[in-house]
């Protein structure tokens, strides 16, 4: 009797941490996402400030190239003001096969960093 018990609420806990866990990938790599082109969106912004467009990118796409698994893609604003960094993952999951599913574990995240004055 006391087993039965037992083994439901260590079940039930298994099952709880294991939804959460999946539920919780595509979030967690959004943020870690977020932060990854905020650093490269800001890198560009450096190198605007003492170089032009184009080194502005070169570094923007250097500092995205950094992490694995990560596709991303930098441009820079025609008056070479702005520095925008799109980055895509695919967050780890068992469910990601799911069509239903596919759209939430496919994580995409962009980041635009400002040359003051």
């Amino acid at each position: 009797m006391v087993t039965s018990w037992l083994l439901k609420i260590v079940l039930v806990t298994v099952l709880f941490f294991f939804v959460a866990i999946e539920g919780l990938s595509p979030i967690i790599v959004k943020m870690q996402l977020s932060g990854y082109a905020q650093d490269a969106a800001d890198a560009g912004t450096q190198a605007l400030i003492n170089g032009d467009a184009s080194s502005a990118k070169a570094a923007a796409q250097q500092s995205a190239d950094m992490h694995a698994g990560v596709t991303s893609s930098v441009t820079v604003s025609d008056d070479s003001r702005t520095v925008t960094v799109t980055m895509e993952k695919k967050a780890k999951s068992y469910f990601s096969d799911w069509s239903a599913l596919r759209s939430w574990y496919d994580v995409k995240v962009t980041e635009t960093a400002n040359r003051g004055q």
